[in-house]
């Protein structure tokens, strides 16, 4: 397993994670944006299907999964999401996460972070309802559990006051 000097931001659909990681972007940090939603910005459609995010969550992985292998590993930098994420996606779909669990140890976050969640705003992308939201926050929280780390949760407050929180802790 390689340490890394990486910093996970996740959370729920809809808990504010992309509006920090752009926060901290404009603040100079480097960040990776998220895999999946790029993904299903660019099959737009097809990402309406319930059965397509199914089918989906190998090839999210695997993206994933190759941007982590292209990082330097001693940089400090903010992940959208990391490769535990993948677990609670393929529970969501009645995946065996098994794949994911051994892959997802060869490289270590330095910090993982979990954002409160927020009232759900659906968007052209996000799909899920309350009750699903619900699921994968559990679901998140005990896939990086399962990896033994400590989860640092983000209370609710503004971008600013979640970045400088994140920030602190560092």
């Amino acid at each position: 397993m390689i340490q890394t000097r990486w910093h996970v931001i996740t959370g729920a659909p809809c808990s504010g994670k992309t509006a920090v990681i752009q926060e901290l972007e404009v603040r100079g940090y480097r960040v990776v944006h998220e895999t999946a939603r790029s993904f299903l910005e660019k099959k737009r459609e097809e990402s309406k299907s319930p059965e397509f995010r199914k089918q989906a969550q190998t090839t999210i992985l695997e993206m994933k999964l190759d941007i982590e292998s292209s990082l330097p590993v001693d940089e400090t930098l903010f992940l959208d999401r990391g490769a535990p994420d993948s677990i609670a996606y393929y529970r969501l779909h009645d995946l065996d996460p098994a794949e994911v669990f051994q892959r997802g140890r060869r490289r270590r976050y330095r910090r993982v972070f979990f954002c409160d969640r927020l009232p759900l705003e659906p968007d052209a992308i996000r799909t899920e309802d309350e009750a699903t939201a619900a699921k994968l926050h559990a679901f998140l929280l005990d896939a990086y559990r399962r990896f033994d780390y400590e989860v640092i949760s983000v209370p609710v407050r503004s971008i600013r006051e979640r970045t400088d929180f994140i920030l602190k802790h560092l």
